[in-house]
């Protein structure tokens, strides 16, 4: 067993053992310590596979404890893929004498069996099964100090669940990412089967993982790599940001030799710093626990710079088709032109659109109308993104009136009504709740987006959800309100029960006023409680 566990050792360790094996001189400590890290890993009873005891006894006469049935998590053969059965041999028994695996060792091989819990996660298991295997046959040359510590390091970091620093591992992500891998139900059967802590990567640092079970090994690799060969086997880089060379982000430069000239860490970013000599351009690029963001340049260089020159002065090309050359955004143009001091004179505008004889207005209603006959739903914010050029004439000559009498706002779609709907459903059961509840809460923007399980800015969005915003706003108490119901439910309470209800004791006591509440609101309690005490005909 110990090829398997070694993959928690040291490589010091590891060869002591080897030497051991080989026929070295016999080391008591190292022997001690290897039984520990294996005895803990036997099940309860020793494992056989019934297919294997039949093909063991036809080839070899007798039949043989197989090391993989004996491993934590494995509940099926790799080979047959058939339930394992537990022998009459416990660990105890196994580990201070020799037990064949055959008479009276192995119970009655049952021909009927009843449903099989772990069938709904069978693929799972036998991949736990296959990658222990692997482990058993090629893991006695592995040692936590063969690039295992660097390889959990970077990929922690890939998957989103460690800073860029590598100083933290944020143990909810992981277990998220965990569940979503394996399957939360397929990992709490398999903790229920090794008898393993389901929380078992919480509170543990980062050195804690090369004293982990080779189980958890198995979890984690087979999360960051789908297989352990896969993990082993892949290349890590110390820069974050990949090894040379870096392909230069100037699209008329074509030296892939950028120089990575530094990397800095702040409040949890990494920015990495980038220049090509052979264009000159600058630029960076940060990441996140979460992302990776797209070269920022802070110089686009001057091979870029001649070349915009070149454009706009002497093909005098307009600023879009300039832009289109460069492969830039086209409002990058107007700004490094001044940086450079172009002259306006030495670049074309951009031609119009329409003739004289159709005229801007005719020209800009025709794509509104355009699209109304298309039958397509068309709102003001629409316009605004995909035509700003239309949307900004009715804007700056003050027409907007008209824009609107031919497009629809948000608020009129028919979604947004049947949304407003069920936000006002929810919204008023919210309400029903909190007055039906026995703590008596106060009527708040806040608990109604608590108990409607929505965000309290959802409740304000008048221009989207106005009959929601319009009930919520109707029926949020104020504080005097909040005090006054209570005090109502109180004295209903108390009377049903035939106790004292309308003293000011009685009041305070059971309404857990706080000192500073108490005096603040002191004259409006006892308006209230004078209120309540009045005659009934008087009142009325």
């Amino acid at each position: 067993m110990y090829p398997y566990s070694s993959i928690s050792c040291g490589a010091d360790f590891n060869k002591k053992i080897l030497r051991m094996i080989n026929g070295g001189k016999d080391d008591a400590s190292v022997g001690r310590s290897a039984s520990l890290k294996c005895n803990r890993l036997w099940p309860e009873y020793l494992r056989f596979c019934p297919m294997c005891v039949c093909e063991d006894e036809n080839v070899y006469g007798e039949a043989y404890w197989h090391r993989v049935h004996q491993v934590p998590g494995v509940v099926y053969c790799t080979k047959h893929k058939i339930r394992l059965m537990n022998s009459n041999v416990s660990r105890k028994r196994a580990s201070t004498s020799f037990c064949v695996a055959s008479g009276e060792n192995l119970p009655v091989i049952e021909t009927t069996r009843s449903s099989d819990e772990f069938e709904k996660f069978k693929d799972k298991f036998l991949k736990i099964a296959k990658e222990s295997e692997w482990l058993l046959n090629y893991g006695m040359g592995l040692s936590w100090e063969s690039g295992i510590a660097g390889k959990y390091k970077n990929l922690f970091q890939e998957k989103g669940v460690a800073s860029v620093s590598y100083k933290m591992i944020h143990y909810d992500w992981l277990l998220e990412g965990l569940n979503n891998y394996w399957d939360e139900d397929f990992l709490n059967l398999l903790y229920s089967e090794t008898g393993d802590p389901d929380q078992w990567m919480f509170g543990f640092h980062y050195q804690r993982l090369r004293h982990f079970k080779p189980l958890y090994h198995i979890l984690l690799m087979c999360f960051l790599k789908e297989t352990v060969k896969e993990f082993l086997d892949c290349q890590i880089s110390d820069n974050l940001f990949g090894e040379k060379p870096w392909p230069c982000k100037n699209p008329i430069c074509n030296n892939p030799m950028v120089e990575n000239t530094n990397i800095r860490y702040l409040n949890g970013r990494a920015i990495a710093f980038f220049h090509c000599e052979n264009c000159g351009m600058r630029y960076k690029i940060l990441k996140t626990i979460s992302r990776t963001t797209e070269a920022i340049i802070e110089d686009y260089g001057f091979l870029w710079q001649d070349k915009l020159k070149y454009l706009l002065g002497v093909e005098k090309l307009t600023i879009p088709d300039a832009a289109k050359v460069l492969q830039c955004s086209h409002h990058i143009i107007p700004w490094q032109k001044k940086k450079l001091g172009i002259n306006t004179n030495e670049y074309v505008c951009s031609p119009h659109k329409y003739d004289a004889e159709t005229g801007a207005r005719a020209y800009h209603e025709s794509i509104v109308l355009n699209l109304l006959s298309q039958n397509k739903v068309v709102t003001p914010q629409y316009m605004k993104n995909n035509f700003p050029g239309t949307y900004s004439y009715f804007f700056y000559h003050d027409d907007l009136a008209w824009l609107r009498a031919h497009t629809v706002y948000a608020k009129d779609l028919e979604c947004h009504k049947e949304d407003d709907r069920n936000m006002l459903k929810k919204a008023q059961d919210a309400v029903e709740y909190i007055k039906s509840n026995r703590e008596k809460l106060h009527i708040t923007r806040a608990n109604i987006a608590k108990f409607a399980g929505v965000k309290e800015p959802t409740l304000k969005a008048a221009q989207i959800r106005p009959l929601t915003k319009a009930y919520v706003d109707s029926v949020i108490e104020s504080r005097e309100n909040w005090l006054r119901r209570r005090i109502y439910m109180l004295f209903e309470e108390r009377k049903l029960k035939g106790l004292p209800t309308k003293t000011l004791s009685i009041v305070i006591r059971h309404l857990s006023l706080k000192p500073n509440t108490y005096v603040t609101y002191q004259k409006f309690i006892e308006e209230v409680l004078d209120e309540m005490n009045r005659p009934r005909d008087q009142t009325e």
